[in-house]
């Protein structure tokens, strides 16, 4: 029900700290103010736009996304190599977060692929604009809707990935953060590479 919705919605942003509900609910208010209610509205280049910033492709070196401040305009650089459609709109809409939250503190800000994975407190501007990122790409009311009483599984997140154009990834992570049962880890030769997991544990 959309009661049990609201509440869900409330208890995530309790779980977060004070700066990262922010960039929740400024996703929020971005979503509310261009009346976005199905996930065919979200097109992150046209939202960007909208905002005052300019996104572009172009060569960046040991950066997959990049934003520069002009006046009280924008410039979002996304990576040239990059091809896959869901991973690009993620990096769009993470310097979107960068632009809304914390222009005023940085001038240009380059993020890596790393910093896109980083959910927890090591870099809180990274963190910030991920949330941002993530609450603009897959509202939680929207997203919500499609997960209830569905359990995780690789078709799942294939479907929803699909759906909201999202890479697998940032798929998985959404998941995971609005369903805290769960937890991701990503693994190489062995070694945790990174994690998202409730902050309790």
């Amino acid at each position: 029900s959309s009661d049990l919705l609201k509440k869900r919605m409330q208890a995530s942003l309790f779980m977060t700290n004070s700066n990262t509900r922010s960039a929740i609910l400024k996703a929020r208010e971005i979503i509310e103010d261009l009346f976005i209610e199905e996930v065919s509205d979200i097109d992150i280049i046209a939202i960007a736009m909208e905002r005052g910033a300019i996104v572009k492709e172009g060569t960046l070196k040991g950066a997959d996304g990049r934003l520069s401040i002009l006046g009280s305009r924008g410039l979002i650089t996304v990576k040239t190599d990059i091809r896959e459609n869901g991973k690009k709109r993620f990096i769009i809409a993470h310097e979107l977060g960068h632009f809304e939250l914390h222009r005023k503190k940085i001038p240009t800000i380059s993020c890596s692929e790393i910093d896109f994975c980083e959910w927890r407190k090591t870099k809180p501007l990274e963190v910030e604009a991920n949330h941002f990122a993530a609450e603009l790409l897959m509202p939680e009311n929207i997203f919500e809707q499609k997960i209830q009483e569905n359990y995780l599984s690789k078709k799942l997140l294939i479907s929803l990935a699909n759906e909201f154009q999202t890479s697998l990834t940032a798929t998985s992570i959404r998941f995971v953060t609005l369903r805290p049962d769960y937890a991701l880890i990503c693994s190489e030769d062995s070694n945790i590479k990174w994690f998202v997991i409730k902050e309790e544990f």
